[in-house]
């Protein structure tokens, strides 16, 4: 897990003294919020035993859980691109994509839990 602090880390470095990189940055991390919340919110439909009722909760919950995954998808790459565009590293989109929609889902459940962790108790 150390990894995701690095490369948390790197990005912000890398956005660094770039206030268009940076809000993209703060923009992508809050996209990845975004997903790991409806990635959860899923689980606990799961958990509760909604999937069986038959009153479509599941494959609602589902529905706004793909839709918020292509948006955490394309807000990752454009954050990619806005890097290679400023002349900045942004080899670790090749890791995320290469991996297809798990390496971004991984990408942001990831960086999600990893800035969870790093708020002081």
């Amino acid at each position: 897990m150390q990894k995701s602090v690095r490369l948390i880390e790197q990005l912000e470095a890398e956005c660094s003294g770039n206030p268009l990189l940076q809000e993209i940055l703060h923009d992508t991390l809050e996209q990845c919020d975004r997903y790991t919340e409806t990635v959860l919110q899923f689980e606990q439909v799961i958990l509760r035993g909604l999937e069986a009722n038959g009153d479509g909760t599941r494959a609602e919950i589902d529905g706004i859980r793909k839709r918020v995954h292509d948006v955490t998808i394309e807000q990752i790459n454009i954050l990619a691109r806005s890097l290679r565009k400023a002349g900045k590293n942004a080899d670790w989109i090749g890791k995320v994509s290469a991996a297809q929609r798990a390496g971004y889902a991984k990408f942001a459940l990831t960086t999600s839990f990893e800035r969870i962790q790093a708020v002081p108790a």
